[in-house]
């Protein structure tokens, strides 16, 4: 919900609660040898970000997109295989998918995975999934992504060999799609701030990067863009976010775009820290950014596109602040 100063009642824009996403089962059951899966699957205009819950036991067949995806495991243990190669992928770890690399995914594990995903360009081309999923856009944009993959899934025929070589080793046989959570650097924000600070974890693929950003109580940014687009999902906490001259009071489960070039600052007003994943496509410059960790395969050339850049802009914006205190 838009907090405006009349304390009216706003449509869903650029922000939705997460009662507000439908939950979705994308993978028909036909293409899954056991378990259950359940998303809240969210879309821009280049990218979508995914909560994918996996029962204990969910074991799907392998798969194709031609999207690249970038993966944080909030929550269990995963194991997910990349064409001839399995990963073993536990709380905190980071994981790429290369753009049209076959995989699958399942949970060996006793308890769920909590998988968040992000697909750049955003995995909704099959009207089925398209239907569950929530576009996050102000009303003068024309909400239509630039280009809408979907799932194409394979024979299952290698699948059985793969998974018997992989899951009696150590989950680690290529530490380049797999950056362990203990691992990746921490980083700290790269924008102007009136008060307390942002530690930040920050992987990267071609297309794009997903960063997980602890605020602390206090912390208050200065308005600036980013040409590119950032979909965001509050893991823990509360957090104000500004866009332009809007104000989204943000809680635990709730999720935001920021559209490209849209002037926006944060203010976490709470007593704890909020924890938000954000995705940003294309790449904010990781060659800026301490403890920026690159997720390429061993025989992957990185192709990036064109760095996206942040900019601070005039601290005039921030008169809005006091329509809301």
């Amino acid at each position: 919900m838009i907090r405006k100063p009349e304390k009216e009642e706003a449509a869903m824009g650029l922000m939705a609660r997460w009662d507000e996403v439908p939950d979705s089962t994308p993978i028909a059951k036909e293409d899954l040898k056991g378990g259950e899966i359940s998303t809240k699957r969210l879309y821009g205009l280049d990218s979508s970000i995914t909560v994918a819950m996996r029962s204990a036991g969910y074991h799907s067949r392998p798969h194709i997109h031609n999207c690249e995806q970038l993966n944080y495991l909030a929550e269990g243990e995963l194991w997910v295989f990349v064409e001839e190669k399995g990963y073993l992928l536990r709380q905190g770890d980071y994981f790429r998918v290369p753009q049209g690399a076959a995989h699958w995914a399942w949970n060996r594990g006793e308890t769920r995975s909590v998988l968040i995903e992000s697909h750049s360009p955003p995995l909704i081309g099959k009207p089925s999934v398209r239907a569950k999923s929530v576009g996050l856009f102000h009303q003068n944009e024309h909400g239509v992504p630039r280009a809408m993959p979907q799932t194409i899934f394979l024979s299952d025929d290698v699948a059985k060999a793969v998974e018997a070589r992989s899951v009696n080793g150590d989950g680690e046989p290529s530490r380049s799609l797999l950056a362990r959570g203990d691992e990746v650097p921490s980083g700290r924000q790269l924008v102007n701030v009136l008060g307390g600070g942002m530690s930040t974890y920050f992987v990267y693929g071609n297309d794009g990067n997903l960063m997980v950003a602890t605020r602390v109580a206090g912390y208050h940014s200065r308005p600036h863009v980013h040409d590119c687009e950032q979909l965001n999902y509050l893991q823990s906490g509360e957090l104000w976010v500004f866009v332009e001259d809007e104000l989204y009071e943000l809680k635990a489960g709730d999720f935001l775009r920021i559209p490209t070039m849209a002037v926006h600052w944060a203010w976490n007003r709470g007593q704890q820290p909020s924890v938000l994943v954000e995705v940003h496509i294309p790449c904010l410059d990781p060659y800026r950014r301490q403890g920026a960790t690159g997720l390429f395969g061993p025989s992957e050339t990185p192709d990036l596109r064109t760095p996206a850049r942040t900019i601070m802009v005039a601290d005039e914006y921030m008169k809005v602040e006091a329509r809301y205190l």
